[in-house]
């Protein structure tokens, strides 16, 4: 028993790998609908990342500071400097995945936590490490942020929490819930403490002390993420009982469309009146999110409000990781929202819209149907298609 409990330690993230597979090759294969299988096998894992001690001889003392540059402004100094999460003008190297970004193309990935987890192994396997000594910049406070900042001050005790910091990450900046709540539990307690601070730079100084005892004792600290999750796992139970109806619109083509482009998939989320609102998190939990592999990928979401008298109102968006350059999350262009706005008719607008990734809204409701609106917004983008899409932004 002992070699077996030994062994399976040794493989814990292959583990979870091997988990997160099979459990969506069930998807694929149960007769039951995909979102009620995701709920009767959600269990909380606690995973963790072992790494092997020996590779941690390379490590030497880090002479590293960090330092809070606000939005906008230079870095003005000559010394050795590494921008993590953000662009600052002025950096010597640059680890993020903000669009624009010069991050070297070994260490891309989805999450600036992610990225800076791949430099500081790359350091491990380096006998002479020109940064030991940079000051770390960042020029806004959020999880992925705080993360990777913490990792580049603390790179030895970091390695004990890789897969929690980069579920972190992604609650944070792509508003993901994974199979285990700890990535969510853990963002919304930095939020939550974050907010009791007076700027971020103040976030800063306060939490970065206390990041690994966050990351170790997170269940501890109920005060800090109950009422939240408790709140989004009781709209997620909705969506699973039809009280709030969820169907995928196919990005197919007809004959009067065989022509044109492909924009992919619609998630269409239907709220009755009087429902709370699916976030991103619970969207996240309800539609795949699209892999760059992925042959059909969920490229907008449709998120219709049902109002009293049987009109909607409607908000049309991309999924919250599309705002930034991701590497194994399908990469989804930016449409001109304006160009589509001229072909849509003066109910809708992009006026006071919410979050990176909204592409418009409409500002009155509407007498037309959910499954007729994601009908008409595919056909309008596709017709569209060579005319309208951007570098993502």
């Amino acid at each position: 028993m002992l070699v077996l409990a030994a062994f399976a330690l040794l493989c814990c993230e292959g583990s979870a790998a091997f988990m997160a597979s099979s459990f969506i090759q069930r998807l694929r294969t149960s007769s039951v609908r995909p979102i009620q299988l995701l709920r009767t096998q959600m269990h909380p894992h606690r995973l963790s990342t072992w790494r092997s001690s020996s590779r941690r001889a390379h490590i030497t003392s880090m002479a590293r500071t960090f330092e809070f540059v606000p939005y906008g402004q230079k870095f003005e100094s000559d010394k050795k400097s590494i921008c993590v999460d953000g662009l600052v003008p002025g950096t010597s190297l640059q680890l993020t995945h903000w669009n624009g970004n010069e991050t070297p193309k070994e260490y891309k990935a989805d999450l600036s936590t992610d990225i800076v987890l791949k430099f500081i192994h790359a350091e491990l396997g380096s006998e002479k490490n020109k940064w030991n000594d940079a000051v770390v910049l960042n020029n806004h406070f959020d999880t992925d942020g705080l993360l990777s900042v913490w990792i580049m001050l603390n790179p030895e005790a970091a390695m004990k929490y890789e897969r929690r910091m980069v579920d972190a990450a992604a609650a944070g900046d792509f508003d993901e819930w994974g199979l285990s709540d700890w990535g969510l539990q853990l963002d919304l307690a930095f939020s939550k403490l974050a907010s009791q601070c007076d700027g971020d730079k103040q976030a800063y100084e306060k939490l970065l002390p206390m990041v690994e005892d966050i990351l170790v004792n997170v269940d501890d600290r109920e005060e800090l993420w109950k009422e939240e999750l408790d709140e989004m796992y009781k709209i997620f139970d909705m969506v699973c009982d039809d009280k709030i109806v969820t169907t995928r619109v196919f990005d197919e083509r007809s004959k009067y469309t065989k022509n044109a482009g492909k924009i992919g998939d619609v998630g269409v989320v239907v709220h009755p009146p009087g429902s709370p609102k699916v976030n991103g998190k619970v969207l996240s939990r309800t539609f795949p999110i699209g892999q760059a592999t992925d042959a059909q990928v969920i490229a907008r979401y449709l998120m219709a409000y049902e109002q009293p008298d049987g009109k909607f109102h409607y908000e049309y968006e991309r999924p919250h990781h599309a705002w930034a350059e991701t590497v194994k999350r399908a990469n989804l262009s930016k449409p001109n929202a304006p160009l589509i706005l001229e072909n849509l008719g003066s109910e809708w607008t992009t006026a006071g819209l919410n979050g990176m990734t909204a592409i418009c809204k409409t500002q009155i409701p509407i007498s037309k149907g959910p499954m007729e609106v994601a009908g008409e917004l595919l056909d309008l983008e596709r017709s569209l298609l060579p005319v309208f899409i951007q570098k993502g932004e």
